[in-house]
């Protein structure tokens, strides 16, 4: 798991702690079906972990991230190199004097080779490029913030359910 997906993860966890003080943090029954979860903040870290919406969310935080890095590099210069071998013949027109002389001279090749690097470097683009990344910056926080309510409406579904199996269990 990412850094930044754990920093995350404890954020949702912490506030959705202090949004749901009145939970208690009982031991959850043994006979469950699936592993036993003993605190709120353990379910709500295992729901976000593996809830597929939130994955998503995450992941399209993660292109956004590398689309303005992408982006940035509109400032980097650029290094091409290539290479070239040709071969080119040619023969002499059908004409009188050819004619005359038994028909086609006698052809001409030649081979060609080559090599070329260059390197450019951006000077001004009509600030195409540094719009480019002011925009995905935006896409990224964009996407930032879908994730977060990504991870608050799941963490409200858990402790909304982490709320009603406790209040079942004492009745």
């Amino acid at each position: 798991m990412s850094r930044i997906h754990k920093s995350l993860v404890f954020l949702v966890v912490a506030t959705t702690i202090q949004v749901a003080p009145a939970v208690s943090f009982a031991q959850r029954s043994p006979a469950a079906n699936s592993a036993p979860v003993s605190t709120l903040a353990d379910a709500v870290r295992k729901a976000v972990n593996h809830n597929p919406e939130v994955q998503a969310r995450f992941n399209a935080y993660v292109a956004a991230s590398e689309e303005k890095n992408v982006a940035k590099g509109g400032y980097l210069p650029d290094i091409n190199l290539g290479a070239d071998i040709t071969h080119d013949w040619l023969k002499a027109p059908y004409d009188k004097y050819h004619a005359k002389n038994g028909g086609y001279k006698d052809k001409q090749n030649w081979t060609h080779e080559g090599a070329a690097i260059s390197l450019d470097q951006l000077i001004y683009d009509g600030f195409y490029t540094s719009s480019q990344v002011r925009r995905f910056g935006y896409l990224r926080l964009v996407r930032y913030y879908e994730l977060l309510d990504a991870l608050e409406a799941n963490a409200a579904d858990v402790v909304r359910a982490y709320a009603d199996v406790e209040r079942h269990r004492k009745n």
